[in-house]
């Protein structure tokens, strides 16, 4: 589902609304979905984030078919998240009292995950400005949550517009 066209300043991450298409409500309601489907690609960043706080690459990565390296048509994914014997993702915990799930690397968490459940497409860059369509991926439970957060300019900037901004460096690279 598309949400709205955005402009995103590549210098202070400043978003722009230019057209909402639209308008949706989300936060994540920690039903793992998203997680029990297995773990996300990983950049080069986000392997050697995970390395500098403390965890092992040969216990968190598995290698990736050369098919699924691409990301918006470029080889920029270099490996992906171990799963559990179930298909969970190997961070993926669940809360011992409810049927909450959390993610035990949270703030180390990779980029696709900090994302999930949007995506995003170039429409074009102008100086230090990118222009997006804004998607949303309609199987998360969170969309259109009782207590979530409108996905406006706010939000985009508050939650997504680094992460889209580091992923568009590194597809330029």
């Amino acid at each position: 589902m598309d949400i709205g066209i955005f402009s995103i300043n590549l210098q202070n991450n400043v978003v722009t609304p230019l057209k909402l298409i639209n308008i949706v409500k989300f936060q994540c309601i920690h039903c793992g979905l998203c997680c029990r489907l297995g773990g996300p690609r990983l950049t080069n960043s986000d392997i050697k984030m995970l390395e500098n706080v403390g965890y092992d690459s040969k216990l968190f990565l598995d290698t990736l078919e050369e098919t699924r390296k691409s990301y918006k048509s470029k080889k920029v994914m270099k490996g992906i998240l171990k799963s559990k014997l179930n298909g969970e993702c190997i961070f993926l915990k669940r809360t011992s009292n409810s049927e909450k799930y959390f993610c035990s690397i949270y703030e180390h968490r990779p980029i696709l995950c900090r994302l999930y459940p949007f995506d995003w497409e170039l429409i074009k860059t102008e100086n230090e400005h990118i222009i997006i369509l804004l998607k949303l991926l309609s199987s998360c439970l969170g969309i259109n949550a009782k207590n979530g957060e409108p996905v406006d300019a706010s939000f985009l900037r508050k939650h997504l517009a680094d992460s889209i901004n580091k992923l568009f460096r590194i597809l330029r690279t």
